[in-house]
């Protein structure tokens, strides 16, 4: 799914008036002047950020118009689960734009502006060339996020595997970084980021662009969202430069460079698509085949008794391993959460039932979205 796209489109229409900014120096000369940007909302309040750029003498029109947002939730209200054809939703993004603010470069009749037409039960206010231009790809992409989701057993699991992988893996860009639930490779990273969460829980959080419309809560999207994990790529300006020189000796990244098929220095060739992109940056996260995981409640611990209980937890006799008054003392303190140490360690079986081959992260089928399809972008 595309869950973000920063793009710039080749298209003549009229001029989108909000506003510029003006440097000027301390002799009174302008230095500088940009456009304001405009905020274009969809039917569920989710806003999409757009400004006309390369404007004629007349200041009619533009001609290029550039959109900044998340288009899967500016259409159908969230971005719980899309489509990853970059094309089609920038074309569908492009038309509720251009129907929104009547930017059409066409004429009047009887008051009215044409070509107005409908298709797949979409009002279509673009005309027919500017359609297949967009569908073909001729729009430049300068920032995008690509996300899929993935099933697990029950959403206990779904935050276990999120512990263990910011514990346990790491990149290029360093080891995993864990922010309140959410696990970060790359978070500052001015290339390429990948950030790993539970899509139910940042509903259940609420807060500003996070929760679900009020039309849609009584929708079956929360309880879709149970037991699943979501991985999300974000490729930034300077990272698909450096995809367009190597793939396509190009000095920007093209939307119509999808579905072309390349290859990489490797020799292998594959099919570039924002999947086969998503596959391969998730392929740089190192992660061990299986790791323990540390239960929630040990988090809760105080740190000077945090490696008792861990010792205690994966099978050790702790009263052979720490002082006498230490034992005493911790087993006190462990005891205010309901743990005794001073009972038998868990037993070989037990210990082995909480070690999950962490692999399945990467290796588990995608969600399947039959069941919400009807929520989708048609």
């Amino acid at each position: 799914m595309i869950d973000w796209l920063t793009a710039v489109f080749p298209i003549r229409h009229r001029f989108i008036n909000n506003g510029h900014i003006i440097s000027v120096d301390r002799f009174g000369e302008e230095e500088w002047h940009t456009h304001k940007r405009n905020t274009c909302r969809g039917s569920y309040e989710s806003a999409i950020q757009i400004c006309s750029n390369d404007i004629t003498e007349c200041h009619n029109f533009g001609h290029t118009l550039f959109i900044d947002g998340n288009p899967t939730k500016f259409l159908q209200g969230h971005n719980i689960a899309g489509t990853d054809d970059v094309c089609l939703l920038a074309f569908l993004t492009v038309n509720a734009i251009f129907q929104q603010f009547e930017l059409y470069d066409t004429q009047f009749e009887d008051g009215e502006y044409t070509p107005i037409r409908f298709a797949h039960g979409q009002v279509i206010v673009l005309n027919e060339f500017t359609e297949r231009s967009i569908k073909s790809g001729n729009f430049i992409i300068k920032k995008i996020d690509i996300n899929y989701m993935y099933q697990l057993e029950n959403q206990t699991d779904a935050e276990a595997y999120i512990d263990a992988c910011s514990e346990k893996t790491r990149t290029r860009h360093g080891r995993a970084l864990n922010d309140k639930g959410t696990v970060y490779w790359g978070k500052h990273s001015r290339r390429w980021a990948i950030k790993l969460y539970s899509k139910y829980n940042e509903l259940m959080r609420g807060g500003k662009g996070h929760g679900l419309p009020v039309e849609l809560l009584n929708s079956p999207l929360l309880d879709f969202c149970r037991a699943k994990l979501r991985f999300e790529l974000r490729l930034m300006k300077a990272e698909l430069r450096k995809l367009a020189l190597a793939f396509f000796d190009a000095e920007e990244f093209k939307a119509s460079f999808f579905n072309a098929p390349v290859t990489d220095d490797d020799g292998n060739q594959f099919i570039l698509t924002p999947e086969s992109l998503f596959n391969r940056y998730i392929a740089r996260i190192d992660m061990n085949a299986q790791v323990p995981i540390t239960g929630r409640k040990s988090l809760e611990l105080p740190n000077k008794v945090r490696g008792t209980y861990e010792l205690w937890r994966t099978g050790h006799n702790v009263r052979d391993i720490i002082s006498r008054p230490t034992f005493y003392r911790h087993r006190k303190e462990l005891a205010e959460f309901g743990i005794d140490i001073s009972l038998p360690p868990a037993n070989a079986e037990e210990h082995k039932a909480q070690v999950v081959p962490l692999v399945r992260v990467l290796e588990a089928r995608p969600a399947c979205t039959a069941e919400i399809q009807q929520y989708l972008i048609n």
